[in-house]
């Protein structure tokens, strides 16, 4: 179980340019890279506990957590 915030990052696409007209959002973090890279090098069972939002955007970076065989909480 890690402990840490998660960070959302927008990448602006295809350039990082005040002119981009499409952004990719990413969830990083320290923390996380540890427990996803675990999840899928070790197949063992990691979690991030942190604060998520109850709103769209908090239920897709759950979601992205789990793709990444990490369990939020």
């Amino acid at each position: 179980m890690s402990l840490g915030a998660l960070i959302h990052r927008l990448d602006p696409e295809p350039s990082r340019s005040a002119k981009a007209t499409h952004c990719r959002f990413t969830s990083v973090a320290a923390r996380f890279n540890v427990a996803a890279n675990l999840a899928d090098c070790f197949r063992l069972q990691t979690g991030i506990a942190t604060a998520m939002v109850d709103y769209p955007i908090g239920d897709m970076i759950a979601e992205r957590v789990r793709a990444m065989g990490v369990r939020p909480s």
